[in-house]
């Protein structure tokens, strides 16, 4: 299981790279501001189809994220496009931005790409992805990627972040501990 979970990690990270170079997805995105990386795609701990981008710039307006949306549309790469505005509908559990959604399938396998387009940094997310990136070593991440198994599988409500976190710092290593937690 272990060669396994880290060797599709190891290749979705590299289909996700191949994805973002053919679909010209961040020559776009950094006409808009600064791209920064964030999610399993930076620490490398990929179990599914997905990459989260921040677009950071202090002067960025819902015209710019929709211009930017139509233009993927423009672009077709992509199948589905979501538009979400979290300036004016906050929501605790969100980020202060906009935020478009991409769907797509690439190599045979689904593919959602979440982008915010951000003032700022969030310095908690900074702070907290800055931890588990620091706190990380080929143990950890193996079971990073075995309890996001276990939350597909069992079709488990929790955020990778949350994960992270059971992980790096409560170090829950066990599954039992890991279920008993979650449930």
């Amino acid at each position: 299981m272990k060669d396994s979970l880290v060797n599709r990690s190891k290749i979705l990270r590299k289909e996700a790279d191949l994805l973002l170079d053919k679909s010209d997805l961040l020559e776009l995105l950094r006409d808009y501001g600064r791209v920064r990386f964030t999610g399993a795609y930076r620490l490398n701990l990929m179990f599914e189809g997905d990459i989260d981008i921040h677009v950071i710039n202090p002067q960025i307006t819902k015209k710019a994220a929709v211009k930017a949306l139509n233009q993927l549309i423009e672009q077709g790469f992509f199948r589905m496009y979501f538009f979400g505005d979290w300036v004016k509908f906050r929501r605790v559990e969100f980020p202060k931005g906009f935020y478009i959604g991409l769907k797509t399938v690439f190599n045979q396998r689904k593919w959602k790409i979440d982008i915010w387009f951000l003032k700022k940094d969030d310095p908690k997310e900074i702070k907290l992805i800055n931890f588990i990136e620091k706190n990380l070593n080929s143990e950890k991440r193996l079971t990073i990627l075995k309890f996001k198994q276990i939350r597909s599988r069992k079709n488990i409500e929790i955020s990778s972040y949350d994960i992270y976190k059971i992980v790096t710092e409560k170090g829950i290593t066990n599954t039992k501990d890991f279920l008993r937690l979650v449930k």
